[in-house]
This record gives structure tokens, sequence and C-alpha cells, in this order.
């Protein structure tokens, strides 16, 4: 079994105070990497959150996905949101909420590059270029990152992660498409 990093949140519930209010205790999982939990804040302005720093290599699938419809040419989004899909493996060296309040694997990861700084880190600048200007949703791309800070944290009524991108390269130079978006919204 592996060690568990425990970090107490307090939940307001209806009530006089929130000292009467009873703890809930939110776990993240120890990860395989290098990743070291650096921060976190337990409700009030900042949120609820966490991050963790280090290093970490991960394989998977990079997702680029923009707010368009197949065939949209006025008003298309051409900036778009940039995410990660590790695989199983990856998973194991990333700390994931797995206590009561919102626990979530990690599934996907919202990157901080913009499709527009990643895609020519892992294709060629022609091929990044008409995934931009594209007709289609999204696009998935096999590649490895390497990420320098990773967080958890909750917003839209569930749990949601973030990392801090220091390089990305292709797997494979296979640019899959998919008409429907699925990760850009709450």
């Amino acid at each position: 079994m592996k060690p568990l990093i425990t970090a107490t949140v307090l939940i307001a519930l209806a009530g006089p105070s929130l000292a009467d209010s009873p703890i809930a205790v939110s776990e993240y999982s120890r990860s395989t990497s290098s990743l070291k939990l650096v921060e976190r804040s337990d409700g009030g302005e900042k949120g609820y959150f966490a991050t963790f720093r280090g290093k970490a290599i991960l394989t998977g699938t990079v997702v680029v996905e923009f707010d368009r419809a197949p065939g949209m040419n006025e008003g298309k989004d051409t900036t778009g949101a940039s995410f990660f899909l590790p695989n199983v493996t990856s998973r194991e060296k990333l700390p994931a909420a797995i206590g009561t309040f919102y626990p979530s694997p990690v599934v996907s990861i919202d990157l901080d590059l913009s499709p527009a700084k990643l895609l020519p880190l892992i294709v060629s600048k022609a091929k990044a270029q008409a995934i931009l200007s594209g007709d289609q949703p999204r696009y998935e791309i096999a590649a490895q990152i390497e990420v320098k800070s990773f967080s958890a944290w909750v917003e839209c009524g569930r749990r949601e992660y973030t990392a801090e991108v220091v390089s990305a390269s292709a797997l494979s130079q296979q640019v899959v498409t998919r008409a429907k978006r699925e990760l850009i919204g709450c």
C-alpha cells in the first residue's frame, strides 16, 4: 500500500459557525516521481488546491481542443486549449486526490502552454499551423512531456489537474482528429 499525503480541508455547512462544521480530509496518493507538495489552500479566497513541484516525465496523448464545429469559418476559435491524457504508467507518477473531498484519478491534465506554443514542440511548424487553422474541434498526438509543477484544484464542482510543461516531443507524427471536443468547459 502506498503512503498517503494528507491535507485537512474544512467544509462549511449550514450552521452557526465554521468551528461547528465537520472536517473532511483530502488525501493525495504519493507519486512515484520527484513531485513534492509545496503549497495548498483549504478554502477562503484562494479556494481549494494543492501544488506539487519537482520533475516528472510522462507519456500519453497531447490533446488540443478548440471551440469550433467542422466547417465553421466565421468566428472560428484558433486559440484553443491544451491537455494531456497520461497513460497508466504515467498516472502512477502523479499525486491524485483520493480522499473524501472531490477524489478523482488523474485522467486529464490542463497544460500551461497554449496550442500555438505546444504544437511546434511536437509536430512540424507546418502541421502545427494546419491544426491551428483547421476545421476540427479536437486533435490528438501521442507524446512525452516533462513537467516541473503539477496542481490539483476544485472548480465547476469537480477535481481538476494542471501542469507546467518544460519540454514535449511526439512519440508519433500521426495526428488523430475528432469531430467532438470533450475537455473544454465545465
